[in-house]
């Protein structure tokens, strides 16, 4: 599979990043009392959609590059 606009290595921290904001977003809820928690969230989601156009651009390339048969 060819490659997006994200390195693998950046693509790692991207998924890590999301992993960990997830998860830091309840332990946010439970100890402050604003809706400070909501931040991580807008984070990990703001990641996630980027790890996606990655997915959807390396599948464009991938597409691109197969041949098609004209009739």
């Amino acid at each position: 599979m060819q490659q997006g606009f994200l390195t693998p290595l950046q693509r790692r921290l991207a998924w890590l990043t999301v992993v960990v904001m997830a998860l830091y977003s309840p332990l946010v809820a439970r100890l402050a009392s604003d809706d400070s928690w909501m931040l991580s969230l807008t984070v990990a989601a703001l990641v996630a959609f980027t790890i996606i156009m990655d997915d959807v651009e390396s599948r464009r390339a991938v597409t691109r590059d197969i041949p098609t048969d004209e009739v």
